[in-house]
């Protein structure tokens, strides 16, 4: 058995992305391993093991467990002995939370920056504010700060 990718490789703090393995001789008994080397005065290592579903000899799936916002080692494992088919990274990464925005009003004619201000936000190609109907990209500032551009008002 071969693994050639897992994806994606982020997740919410809450647990349950589904992690979609690749590779060929898929089989019952593959493994993903999340593991989380730490100071043992201080908690310890942690580790989950998660039985796969294998849907074909090329395609199987994990579902990864909640875990605090860090990166965590990822390892799938072949059903038929200590093989490592693949080592990686996977991110946890909590929900942002929002705090304030300002200014809370703007000209009808748009074009005002919008400062959103909170924590744990970060960058994900889908990064909106929504100003009633209309929904323009947000840009990440920092993992607190998030600026937008209101659009005209329609009427």
């Amino acid at each position: 058995a071969s693994v050639s990718s897992a994806a994606p490789l982020s997740g919410p703090s809450s647990g349950s992305t589904r992690v979609e393995v690749s590779g060929r001789g898929l089989a019952n008994g593959v493994t993903c391993v999340f593991s989380e080397q730490g100071d043992d005065q201080v908690g310890g290592n942690w580790t989950h093991t998660v039985a796969a579903t294998v849907a074909s000899q090329h395609k199987a799936s994990c579902t990864a467990p909640g875990h605090s916002a860090s990166p965590v080692s990822l390892t799938v494992y072949a059903p038929d002995g200590p093989e490592a088919l693949l080592q990686t990274n996977f991110y946890y990464y909590s929900h942002p939370s929002l705090s304030s925005l300002a200014p809370s009003s703007g000209s009808p004619g748009g074009g005002q920056v919008v400062t959103v201000l909170g924590h744990g936000m970060r960058a994900s190609g889908g990064l909106r504010c929504r100003f009633g109907a209309d929904q323009v990209k947000g840009t990440l500032v920092s993992p607190s700060e998030v600026a937008c551009v209101t659009p005209a008002a329609t009427q």
